[in-house]
């Protein structure tokens, strides 16, 4: 592997859990107003994103772009190269403004990237003022910008492609606060058959409704059937059949996701002026208020400790006269006690951005005993377990 692929990797091992933003889910369903293809490649990257902010070392250009490398988004996300660079017989751009635009973003790759570029999604909110209970809705965008650059190569012979982005910042706030505890591998797996939507849709309400000390959740059967996107012609003729494919998905689903939602579990009731059980409900166990606590502190520490891993790295790269991409080098680095002030500066800035506000307490001797336990690491599994 070449040396500008290696600056772009953490030098630890990867693990596909990820944080997604909420927002992703909530909006899932307009993406599949998309055909097939650039359906999953769009989902693709706004989960790949997601994970690539934490797991993947991203050099800033003076306008805030990062460059999307093709080959580790196809990799990671189980896709085809070939079918990315292939031309889109329908690129958005054609559809969205008059002919005389040029004919870029035109790629299946770049005719996602531009629809995240120009699609307004919709975001939620809720806020107590004093005797006041506002919800909101706004529009933003996961992707603020988008360039697709094209560089002359082989003498004029060819163009070389490659894609740069600018995140939005609510998108990047909120995987640290408005997020969920999901895994690529299960996204990947649930692609395969179409059901991607409804793994996301199924983790949003159990993230949502455990925290409201709810163990169950009562499903709409016409919203069952467009996650999981069956192709119905008449719901009423057809309903005991699609509940037999619908059992199908839920096996699958519990089988797959058993271990992320404990005791995950659906059946069927009798709903409103039906004969018949034909409504779902999706039921997993209930967690004890300090165990939910302790879990949700858990994983709000471990996303902080991916982000503080990248953070170390990042510096470690940028001010270090030719740094060695090599999990050695990094270790070395980070248990250097000539870099102890520089560890702590970052630590304790990322640390307040984290939790600071939750909290308002003064976190400085935490924060000097956790950069003397990362000083203090004697090997490098020390570092893996610790960022882990």
């Amino acid at each position: 592997m070449d040396k500008d692929k290696d600056a772009k990797n953490l030098p630890i091992p990867k693990n596909l859990e990820v944080n997604i933003d909420k927002n992703i889910s909530f909006n899932i369903l307009s993406i599949t107003n998309e055909e097939r293809q650039t359906e999953i490649i769009i989902k693709s990257l706004l989960l790949y994103l997601s994970y690539s902010i934490f797991e993947e070392v991203y050099e800033t250009d003076l306008f805030g772009f990062i460059t999307l490398d093709p080959y580790k988004f196809a990799e990671t996300m189980k896709l085809s190269r070939t079918t990315l660079n292939r031309k889109h017989p329908n690129p958005a751009w054609k559809l969205r403004n008059s002919d005389t635009v040029p004919a870029r973003f035109d790629s299946y790759l770049g005719n996602a990237l531009y629809i995240l570029s120009t699609h307004n999604f919709i975001q939620h909110y809720y806020i107590r003022e004093g005797n006041n209970k506002i919800n909101g809705v706004k529009n933003f965008m996961f992707i603020e910008e988008a360039q697709e650059v094209r560089t002359i190569v082989n003498k004029g012979r060819r163009e070389k492609i490659q894609y740069k982005i600018k995140l939005d910042k609510r998108y990047e706030n909120n995987l640290k606060e408005f997020f969920l505890k999901s895994n690529l591998n299960h996204f990947i797996t649930f692609k395969e058959s179409s059901s991607e939507d409804f793994y996301l849709y199924i983790i949003n309400l159990y993230h949502t409704y455990r925290i409201k000390d709810m163990n169950h959740y009562v499903l709409n059967f016409d919203e069952v059937v467009k996650y999981l996107k069956i192709n119905i012609k008449n719901t009423k003729e057809n309903k005991r059949l699609i509940k037999s494919k619908i059992n199908g998905y839920f096996k699958n689903v519990i089988d797959n996701v058993s271990k992320d939602i404990p005791g995950l579990n659906f059946y069927w009731i009798k709903g409103q002026n039906e004969s018949y059980a034909y409504t779902p409900v999706m039921e997993w166990t209930k967690l004890e208020k300090e165990i939910l606590e302790a879990d949700n502190n858990s994983v709000m520490y471990k996303t902080f400790k991916k982000m503080l891993r990248k953070e170390l790295y990042m510096h470690y790269i940028k001010n270090t006269t030719n740094p060695i991409f090599a999990e050695e080098a990094f270790f070395a680095w980070i248990s250097s006690k000539k870099n102890y002030n520089v560890i702590y500066d970052i630590y304790s800035e990322l640390f307040h951005s984290f939790f600071y506000s939750k909290g308002g307490r003064n976190y400085s001797d935490m924060t000097r005993k956790e950069v003397e336990k990362i000083a203090g690491l004697e090997t490098i599994e020390d570092m893996r377990n610790y960022f882990d």
